[in-house]
């Protein structure tokens, strides 16, 4: 996939569009600028709701009186920078590649009063399910787990 497909808000909202006329009434949107789009199209629809992706999007989310973010998922960096230059001051830094999940709280999600949308009912399953996925009582599908959507167990693994 090119670049500059994640910067293309146009093809992001057709995309939406699709997503929207197909039933989804809640889109995860991972699509970089293009996502912008997506977010358009939700705006454009009515009881379509979106989840944010790597910060918190809800002021990205606002439609008038109303908003569009559910929630936003987030990775959290600060702390991994602030280890690594932790690491380089001390003269112990070992270069590499490693994947920061929720096992290092390096991801998490918006559950701030009034930047989500969300029951304080269903913050606290999400909280449950999170600290089932930081444990490894649930691997969620991906392309470093191993586990594919097909084959995923959910929440019957734990």
């Amino acid at each position: 996939m090119s670049e500059g497909i994640f910067i293309d808000q146009a093809n992001g909202k057709i995309v939406g569009q699709a997503l929207i006329r197909e039933g989804c009434d809640v889109i995860f949107v991972a699509a970089g600028g293009a996502g912008m789009g997506v977010f358009t199209a939700a705006k454009e629809a009515k009881n379509v709701f979106i989840i944010g992706c790597d910060a918190d999007q809800y002021n990205d989310g606002i439609n008038g009186d109303s908003n569009v973010i559910l929630t936003s998922s987030l990775k959290v960096m600060d702390m991994n920078d602030k280890r690594v230059l932790g690491e380089i001051k001390a003269g112990n830094f070992k270069g590499g590649n490693f994947l920061l999940g929720a096992d290092t709280n390096s991801i998490s999600y918006v559950k701030t009063p009034g930047r989500n949308q969300m029951s304080e009912e269903t913050i606290a399953k999400l909280d449950a399910v999170f600290e089932l996925v930081k444990a490894g009582k649930i691997i969620p599908a991906s392309s470093h787990s191993g586990t594919k959507p097909d084959n995923f167990a959910g929440l019957d693994a734990e």
